[in-house]
């Protein structure tokens, strides 16, 4: 079964991947925008065992950058204390902007 993810790990597992972003140059240059909905499961140690995009941002190019970000952002940071199960199930919005809201 999966753990629960703490409101706390979240929020650092979320500027963890942004900072392992990069928003694809071609996709700035055609002015692409959209949210991809990533979905993962990582063990205690950071590594994730398995992901798929659970809801595309209509763009290959994202996409794909989405997937790259995760495999460069592992190991994901460590389990907060209380986060006693052996892996996490989790969604995240990874968005793609072209300007800050």
């Amino acid at each position: 079964m999966a753990g629960v993810v703490s409101d706390r790990y979240a929020g650092r597992l979320r500027a963890w991947l942004e900072r392992h972003k990069t928003y694809p140059r071609e996709a700035r240059r055609k002015r692409l925008e959209g949210v991809v909905y990533l979905y993962f499961r990582a063990s205690r140690d950071g590594r994730v065992v398995s992901h798929e995009i659970r809801k595309s941002s209509g763009f290959v190019l994202l996409d794909r950058e989405t997937e790259a970000l995760l495999q460069r952002a592992q190991p994901l940071p460590a389990f907060t204390s209380g986060m006693t199960a052996a892996y996490i199930d989790i969604v995240v919005p990874i968005d793609y902007s072209l300007r800050r809201r």
